[in-house]
């Protein structure tokens, strides 16, 4: 074999091992598969985001809130709502005068033990609850995010009732 044939082989094989890299996930894209799959099995399911979605990706638990239509953002978002609590801020009105001070304390408590956010974003739908996040942490931040949701739905539930204030 020639000098042309040696460097075709050398171009050939690296060419092939260039496409196979590419096609093996990162460490970051298996991080990411894992975390969602878990939470996937916890019952949530995953929404990539759109435009016109808040940053991040959506981690969703399907339920009828007895009251929807509201959402909070992190002060990190572009947002100018009422302040709600440590640095969540409304993102909908009249939420903060329509939901019951008992859902506001278990909505305060929830986001606390939910932990610090950069950019997210705490949605009550028709068809249930969601938590916008940069996907950030690992299992154990999964299993802060399904606690977070699932005292969401509890708090929200029909039977507890998101009663007017002062009506």
């Amino acid at each position: 074999m020639g000098d042309l044939g040696t460097w075709v082989l050398v171009l050939t094989v690296a060419f092939l091992l260039g496409a196979l890299s590419w096609a093996v996930p990162s460490p970051r894209e298996r991080r990411l598969a894992r975390m969602r799959q878990l939470a996937m099995m916890e019952g949530l399911d995953i929404v990539i985001g759109r435009d016109g979605d808040p940053p991040g990706v959506c981690y969703r638990l399907a339920c009828a809130p007895s009251f929807p239509g509201w959402s909070l953002r992190t002060s990190g978002g572009k947002h100018s709502g009422a302040p709600f609590h440590a640095g969540w801020r409304w993102e909908t009105e009249p939420a903060p005068n329509a939901l019951s001070l008992d859902i506001q304390e278990a909505l305060i408590r929830a986001l606390e033990a939910l932990g610090p956010l950069q950019d997210g974003c705490v949605r009550s739908t028709l068809t249930g609850v969601e938590l916008w996040w940069d996907e950030q942490g690992g299992a154990e931040q999964i299993n802060a995010v399904r606690g977070f949701l699932y005292t969401l739905q509890h708090s929200l539930a029909p039977s507890t009732g998101a009663q007017s204030r002062g009506t």
